[in-house]
């Protein structure tokens, strides 16, 4: 929402999975958990897999094992989360502006948006995904049941049937210009 906000000007259509200013400006659990997990430090491979697909039993274990090899790296503590610093940083500074801050970006967003809400996520309340349509001018909300804060990666396919009609629909009245 940020730089859709920042860059109104070349932002034609958006789609957000998952994601809303905090309820009350305070983060959720799900919010709270996301951010000890980036925390932990595993003594192998093996064992960060089976933590993570015990928080996350919707996917097979080789699809967190897959996801995993993409996402960890071996450090001399064990094995950790690649991000990178920079984007830690500020993914930090960003997790600490004011909910009026995030609001007000969410309310200058004048193209089409997309939210992706899934139906077991912990990290964003469906009161708070209505209240984010509420707030977008052209915003529709697709629940994606069977997924948790992982939409896409959890229900693929039902993630893509909301999708395309979206990509569809943008790509016909692109036409019509």
């Amino acid at each position: 929402a940020r730089l859709a906000a920042l860059l109104l000007d070349r932002v034609s259509s958006l789609t957000v999975v998952d994601w809303a200013p905090w309820p009350n400006g305070k983060p959720t659990k799900g919010v709270s958990r996301i951010g000890r997990v980036f925390q932990l430090r595993w003594d192998t491979f093996e064992e960060a897999v089976d933590m993570m697909h015990s928080f996350n039993p919707r996917r097979s274990r080789e699809n967190v094992s897959t996801r995993m090899k993409q996402q960890l790296r071996q450090a001399e503590d064990g094995w950790r989360w690649g991000t990178d610093p920079a984007f830690s940083k500020d993914a930090s500074e960003r997790a600490r502006e004011s909910p009026d801050v995030m609001w007000n970006n969410v309310r200058s967003i004048r193209c089409k948006t997309l939210m992706l809400l899934g139906g077991e996520s912990d990290v964003v309340p469906s009161s708070q995904a209505d209240l984010m349509i509420q707030n977008l001018s052209k915003g529709k909300l697709v629940i994606i049941q069977g997924a948790g804060h992982s939409v896409i990666g959890d229900q693929p396919q039902r993630s893509k049937a909301a999708i395309m009609p979206f990509l569809r629909e943008l790509n016909l009245s692109k036409s019509n210009l």
